[in-house]
């Protein structure tokens, strides 16, 4: 099964790699795969370790992946809609010239969702480490819910604002103007793309003739 797994996840990602037009939901495919790579790796895992060795390594993925998820949430509501908008790499500069931890507390979810997760974080490490897998894997998908509950209310509106064409696109029918009728000039790719999806048609590039 290894080499079935490999072959679905590293094809697509080799394709779209050296592809001239891509954008990131193309390697969205690729993300079933790896998760039952990792299953049927972690199932082997503790196959070989043996029944205590399992339980042991059980409690320290769901610890480790409740404390994952603590630290990681906050990164992401920090830098996904501005890494949408233009890249993961402008979105890293612009985090890093201010302070972290003032733009999480600045930022669109108020410190108390932010208590909420890390309880749930702290009491799904704490049932993990005592052998309550079953409540630790409950707590855990509760805390995964959470932060989604969190990016769609809280994200939703400035991912529409800094990487959507929704607005635009919107604000353009209301106009009767249609993707015949549109030219863009010097804007990023992901909002040609968005354009055409939400008019139904690409528009056309302006060509600057020197």
């Amino acid at each position: 099964h290894r080499s079935f797994f490999f072959s679905w996840i590293f094809l697509p990602f080799l394709f779209f790699s050296l592809s001239a037009n891509k954008l990131p939901g193309y390697l969205l495919p690729i993300l079933p795969p790896l998760t039952l790579w990792m299953g049927a790796a972690l199932a082997e895992r503790f196959t070989a370790a043996g029944a205590a060795g399992a339980q042991r390594l059980l409690q320290w993925v769901m610890a480790g992946s409740a404390l994952l998820l603590l630290l990681i949430s906050p990164a992401i509501v920090l830098l996904l809609p501005e890494a949408l908008a233009t890249g993961l790499g402008q979105a890293l500069a612009e985090a890093r010239g201010a302070g972290l931890w003032s733009q999480i507390v600045r930022g669109p979810v108020p410190l108390i969702a932010w208590a909420v997760l890390a309880g749930l974080a702290v009491l799904c490490i704490a049932l993990a480490l005592r052998g309550a897998m079953l409540q630790a894997g409950g707590t855990l998908v509760v805390s995964v819910a959470w932060v989604v509950l969190l990016l769609t209310t809280y994200l939703a509106p400035s991912i529409n604002r800094v990487a959507s064409m929704r607005t635009v696109t919107a604000s353009l029918r209301d106009e009767g103007i249609t993707a015949r009728d549109l030219a863009v000039l010097y804007i990023h790719r992901n909002q040609t793309f968005g354009l055409g999806f939400y008019l139904e048609g690409l528009p056309r590039e302006w060509q600057i003739n020197s």
